[in-house]
């Protein structure tokens, strides 16, 4: 389920609940456990509905960004960007910083390689690679978006991940001309710590509820 609406005229009058209905029985049909749901903080009718539903709050997601003229100071990071060539080298970087599976790294950074608005760049240090972090720009936007940036475990609590990010947004600023934006789950409390040291803004906020798919078979529903 990837987006419900009800006009503004038709609203109070049972349709959501019958669409969530007639959808959580394709759900539960096809195994899904969980059904999740994502409210912009700006909207007043869809948190009021989950907060009537009771639908337990899970975490909210902010975007921010960083806007151009920031002073900028050398922190003997180095950017090398990544080609096709190394994506075997950044899947191990990948997965020993997020100590995620190969698998999604994999298909991440393929998919990153092979595309003309996404760029990989390892960061150096000392002749030492110690982190990485990736840039999705795309012409028409005013922003060009941070993914994928982390250093490794042995390099944290040293403040390198600030200036390993101070290089990352320093060559967005100097390169694309654009602000930098990322975005950064609320429970990772070091990640946007950092983030608002540096003077990144929150621009927006959604949140997410979660619960266990609850239905009756489709043919009920249908009734």
């Amino acid at each position: 389920l990837q987006s419900v609406y009800v006009l503004p005229d038709y609203r109070k009058k049972g349709i959501f609940k019958n669409l969530l209905l007639h959808a959580e029985a394709e759900l539960s049909a096809g195994n899904f456990t969980s059904l999740l749901f994502v409210c912009n903080n700006q909207s007043e009718s869809g948190l009021k509905m989950l907060k009537n539903a009771e639908i337990p709050y899970e975490f909210t997601e902010y975007s921010m960004k960083l806007d151009t003229g920031i002073t900028y100071q050398k922190t003997g990071i180095t950017l090398k960007r990544a080609f096709k060539k190394s994506v075997d080298e950044f899947i191990d970087l990948n997965v020993n910083i997020f100590d995620g599976s190969a698998d999604n790294a994999r298909m991440m950074l393929e998919s990153t390689f092979h595309s003309r608005d996404r760029h990989c760049y390892a960061f150096h240090r000392e002749n030492s690679v110690i982190g990485m972090g990736c840039i999705a720009y795309t012409k028409p936007e005013d922003t060009a978006f941070i993914f994928g940036f982390g250093v490794l475990p042995e390099y944290r609590g040293k403040g390198l991940g600030k200036l390993a990010l101070t290089e990352l947004t320093n060559y967005i600023h100097t390169h694309y001309k654009k602000p930098a934006g990322l975005e950064v789950n609320s429970l990772n409390e070091a990640a946007l710590a950092l983030y608002k040291s540096m003077g990144f803004k929150i621009e927006s906020a959604y949140h997410y509820y979660r619960r266990p798919v609850i239905s009756l078979p489709l043919e009920e529903v249908n009734q």
